[in-house]
């Protein structure tokens, strides 16, 4: 009897590593596949907008204003971590997520209250769709430097810092619609740098806390 437990708990642990091996084997195939499809639209844009670099670089010229949106919708499940290079501000320049459908509705037009996007500009400006609660302090950013934004579809927040700084703003989201990845720029150029994906992970005390 003691054998046969023996053998079952064996088998048991077997199956069990296979299942993990399984499932970390599916979460790099997302990951990576998610890595290469998320490129800057050339559908999803206004008619200003330049597209560059296999679709990592986005561009738009002198007193030109326009909307970008990368192709690949942001996942629900997991934590994304997107990396933006910002190569040039000569106007304006904001980076955040959207809803494509009510951006593409207003015509690229807006970004304010209401008009379905997240965003943080090179000024420390912010554009929210709708009042939230906040944490931390909105920054200023400029050329050179990486901006990073932590997106949680899950957990409803996005989070943006800047590489080498404690800047940081938390904002609770609206999910009610799918999100997408997009810049909103005046004379000003931008490259998607790189992307980190959790599809499993514990959010901190200190988000429960404010969202």
């Amino acid at each position: 009897m003691l054998q046969k437990d023996s053998e079952l708990k064996t088998v048991l642990i077997k199956l069990d590593d296979f299942q993990k091996k399984q499932d970390k084997n599916k979460m790099e195939f997302e990951k990576n596949l998610f890595q290469k499809g998320l490129t800057f639209s050339n559908i999803y844009k206004n008619n200003d907008i330049v597209i560059s670099d296999n679709g990592k670089i986005v561009d738009i010229g002198t007193n030109k204003v326009g909307y970008c949106m990368c192709e690949k919708v942001i996942p629900k499940i997991g934590q994304i971590s997107f990396e933006f290079e910002i190569l040039r501000i000569s106007q304006w320049c904001e980076v955040g997520i959207g809803f494509r459908g009510m951006v593409t509705q207003n015509e690229y037009q807006g970004d304010s209250q209401g008009k379905g996007s997240y965003l943080l500009n090179q000024s420390s400006g912010t554009y929210f769709h709708h009042t939230n609660n906040t944490l931390g302090k909105a920054f200023k950013f400029q050329v050179n430097e990486i901006i990073i934004m932590e997106v949680s579809v899950e957990h409803k927040y996005i989070k943006w810092t800047k590489q080498n700084s404690q800047d940081m703003l938390i904002t609770q989201i609206d999910t009610s619609q799918n999100f997408y990845l997009f810049v909103n720029m005046n004379n000003s150029k931008v490259r998607i740098k790189d992307i980190y994906i959790i599809m499993n992970f514990q959010l901190s005390v200190l988000y429960i806390i404010i969202l």
